[in-house]
């Protein structure tokens, strides 16, 4: 992946807010290897890769927002 392509991943990854432990318990590896992976200090399989991507689109994303009630 490029570096606007993790980029854009860690994005979508803080606006889902998935935690490094839920990445890295869902693809098998550390949760020290995500960090690394984000900041650009590490690099993984082109396989973890595609697993990490996969999970963190695929993860449903809530958004809240406020409706008025009437009484």
């Amino acid at each position: 992946m490029t570096y606007d392509e993790i980029e854009e991943l860690a994005n979508t990854k803080r606006r889902k807010k998935i935690t490094g432990r839920k990445c890295a318990k869902s693809i098998g590896i550390s949760e020290a290897m995500i960090s690394y992976f984000f900041s650009h200090k590490e690099s993984m399989t082109i396989d973890n890769q595609e697993k990490l991507k996969n999970y963190i689109e695929d993860y449903p994303e809530y958004i809240l927002f406020k409706v008025p009630v009437k009484r």
